[in-house]
């Protein structure tokens, strides 16, 4: 996808993220346009001095007041959980990541390796592998 709003993919959900907000402006602005449209018509046909029906509507409002309430529901929910979704598999971490221990103090970062390598200020990692970096914050004082 090389739509130029996006940065640079760097991740491999990047992709599925960017599908996900395309659907959500997708959507929106479907939704946008149908409300529009429906504001345009009623503005024209309830215009000052147009004379208006003021009867009571013959037909039964129950049906479309669960249709407008459903629809916009089930479409909504569907794009929550496609969200949900996505921070799941985001969040999870892999069982065979490779564990880092990191504390941050008030001007460096502590860097701690399984193997006992250690660096300040700097992470190296092997390329390809999954880190999980394990955070302590250090002398914070109130």
């Amino acid at each position: 996808m090389s739509f130029p709003l996006f940065p640079p993919q760097a991740s491999t959900l990047a992709r599925k993220v960017d599908l996900l907000y395309l659907g959500l402006l997708g959507i929106c602005g479907a939704v946008l346009l149908g409300l529009l449209a429906v504001m345009i018509y009623f503005l024209f046909k309830y215009r000052a001095g147009k004379p208006a029906r003021r009867a009571r509507s013959p037909l039964p409002t129950t049906p479309f007041e669960l249709t407008w309430t459903l629809v916009p529901l089930g479409i909504f929910m569907g794009l929550f959980t496609w969200g949900a979704v996505l921070y799941n598999e985001q969040q999870s971490i892999p069982p065979a990541a490779l564990e880092i221990n990191v504390v941050g103090k008030q001007w460096m970062w502590k860097l701690q390796q399984p193997g006992g390598q250690r660096e300040i200020d700097e992470l190296h990692v092997p390329v390809g592998e999954a880190v999980k970096l394990v955070l302590a914050v250090a002398g914070c004082h109130p």
